[in-house]
């Protein structure tokens, strides 16, 4: 599934070699909180419509940029850069190396997967950055099963080994960066959002230790299908609690546009 991979490289000063070897080793210390996801309105992973339209590969990427966070979504953020062309390359060998990892269908079969560029606002812990990511793929049910085996707890142990990557650097000299997941679906509750993650990075002096643990951020992920899209709403912070309201807000208006665009 999408994790913002642009959004990561963009903001991210480490490059894609660590990232990829996080990925690949699984050398984040991880603990997962499983809870209920709402299911309403669900069909596997998948928000259930009535006929939803065919999409090519032609129109993917048009497609998906028309789901995705615009500026005027977020008007009192900043928006940050697009990705360059070498980014959205290093956003593919992300995207592939997580899809082996979690055992969802081989990267190379999505018709496109298009970021929106992170919006960049807030001052302290509340400092941080909110994306969507849309990814196409050639059949409903392939998009279904990719959120599927993210969804699971081995997908978020790797979706935590790429974010400790990028959040590494903030964690201070000496100390091992951990993070643990959590389901948050009642922040989306009734949406029929089937993927509602929190994940939290916190510091502490040794691998064996959690005496004093520092936050050094908080990610929020969202994410759902419609039809042959999967759509991936992001909310990463320095270390304070998003707000829940601007989450549900976001969330709704990305299941519209799906519904618009999609069927």
């Amino acid at each position: 599934m999408p994790i913002l991979a642009a959004t990561l490289v963009v903001c991210s000063a480490i490059g894609v070699a660590l990232v990829l070897a996080s990925v690949a080793f699984g050398k984040t210390p991880v603990t997962y909180s499983a809870g209920r996801t709402s299911a309403v309105a669900t069909r596997g992973g998948e928000l259930v419509s009535g006929a939803e339209r065919q999409v090519s590969r032609h129109t993917a990427r048009a497609v998906a940029a028309a789901i995705n966070l615009r500026r005027g979504d977020l008007p009192t953020l900043k928006q940050g850069p697009s990705p360059t062309p070498g980014e959205v390359q290093q956003d593919a060998q992300i995207a592939a190396a997580l899809a082996r990892c979690y055992g969802g269908p081989p990267y190379s079969d999505v018709l496109a997967d298009v970021a929106s560029p992170p919006f960049l606002g807030g001052s302290g812990s509340s400092a941080g950055f909110i994306a969507s990511e849309t990814e196409i793929f050639p059949s409903a049910a392939l998009a279904s099963d990719d959120i599927d085996a993210g969804s699971k707890p081995g997908g978020i142990a790797c979706i935590l080994s790429a974010w400790r990557a990028v959040m590494s650097p903030s964690a201070p000299a000496g100390q091992v960066l951990r993070g643990h997941a959590v389901n948050i679906a009642s922040v989306v509750a009734g949406t029929g959002i089937p993927f509602a993650t929190r994940m939290t990075f916190t510091a502490s002096p040794s691998a064996s230790s959690n005496a004093n643990p520092t936050i050094v951020g908080r990610v929020d992920l969202f994410g759902f299908v419609r039809g042959q899209a999967e759509v991936q709403l992001t909310v990463q912070t320095d270390g304070a609690v998003p707000a829940a309201s601007t989450e549900r807000r976001l969330v709704t208006l990305l299941v519209a546009r799906a519904g618009t665009a999609i069927g």
